[in-house]
């Protein structure tokens, strides 16, 4: 039996992060310095680039670099998103400290009968607040805080405000402090200023050489190689798409018997890969679009894949400058790609068949 290295399934993390070392090395230099654009970062694509991957991949580097980090989902639970970050910064900060030891004073009147009272040493702040607890995990001296929510579109807009305000003191008192986001396109629509101000890098498709390396150093770990003829179709196939990479991997090493991928296991693993990423990804993106990303999507459709500018602008009758609005937003939620000069493809598996 072959120990499958591929690793398809919301929840479930790739044996290797592919495509993404400018953006982990960037942190590598922030953590070190403790300064930078980093310090408020939010990663903004649509499903399957990888976004929870990269941020955990992220969290990995500042544990490397002594940072502490607090790590919260904005999802829907029975409490709200700022009150579980307070308890989780509060509840670290205690594990970071040596527990407050017990003293008896003379004051009040005492359960132990003697007129004496017991009281801590160090209590937390009387107000119990995010910007508060940040503060008291931070006079610790730890090395330095990260700060990560994922599923950040799930937040209110109340309290994206009030993770700004906590998260800005932290910058002008010059802490050691970062926070990274992660989360759906919000149609153009920033939300909240800080969200707006944050760094937002391009989490988009990955190039064709990083699928390849990818696929085969992945393949490798279980002693699998992929021949050159499977994995031309394996690459075309991915469209530089995440998920799609690890969907076609899995299902070409399970299709092998003999340790190689061939060809007709390329094929067979692409079929079955492709219905699977439209069902589960492609067909709630389209959903998801904003009026002006459809608009431009299906422009693209009707010049074919490649498509090229120049027919996208004619279709939409729009100006070039316009275009390329939607072009660059695009391509950072990795939903298209360049594909040459004046030439754009699309980046996710069967979103061109859904919107034609």
């Amino acid at each position: 039996m072959i120990e499958n290295p591929f690793r398809p399934g919301f929840g479930r993390h790739p044996s290797l992060v592919i495509g993404r070392d400018a953006l982990l090395e960037s942190f590598d230099r922030f953590f070190a310095a403790g300064s930078g654009k980093q310090w408020a970062t939010h990663l903004e694509a649509h499903r399957g680039t990888g976004k929870t991957v990269l941020l955990d991949a992220i969290q990995d580097r500042a544990a490397q670099a002594g940072w502490v980090i607090v790590q919260e989902d904005a999802g829907s639970a029975s409490t709200g998103l700022i009150r579980r970050l307070t308890d989780r910064v509060l509840a670290l900060r205690d594990d970071v400290r040596p527990r407050p030891k017990r003293r008896l004073t003379g004051a009040g009147v005492s359960v132990l009968g003697s007129g004496a009272s017991i009281q801590l040493d160090a209590d937390r702040p009387a107000a119990s607040t995010l910007r508060g607890a940040l503060d008291s995990l931070l006079d610790l001296e730890v090395n330095g805080l990260l700060l990560t929510i994922d599923e950040i579109h799930d937040a209110s807009s109340s309290e994206l405000k009030e993770v700004g305000n906590a998260a800005q003191h932290m910058l002008r008192n010059g802490r050691r402090f970062a926070i990274v986001l992660a989360g759906l396109p919000t149609g153009g629509d920033r939300g909240p200023t800080f969200l707006a101000r944050c760094d937002h890098p391009a989490i988009g498709a990955i190039d064709d050489d990083d699928v390849r390396a990818g696929l085969a150093a992945t393949a490798a770990l279980g002693g699998i190689t992929i021949d050159d003829r499977a994995m031309l179709q394996l690459v075309a196939a991915c469209a530089g798409n995440p998920y799609m990479l690890q969907l076609v991997g899995y299902h070409a090493v399970e299709r092998t018997r003999c340790r190689s991928v061939r060809l007709a296991d390329a094929v067979a693993a692409v079929a079955e890969a492709t219905g699977e990423i439209v069902d589960a990804i492609t067909g709630r993106v389209v959903d998801e679009l904003a009026p002006r990303e459809r608009d431009f999507l299906i422009a693209m459709t009707r010049s074919g894949n490649p498509a090229r500018m120049s027919d996208v602008r004619e279709t939409l009758g729009v100006s070039s400058q316009y275009a390329n609005v939607y072009r660059t937003r695009l391509i950072k939620q990795g939903l298209i790609r360049p594909a040459g000069h004046g030439l754009v493809e699309f980046g996710l598996p069967g979103i061109g068949e859904l919107l034609a």
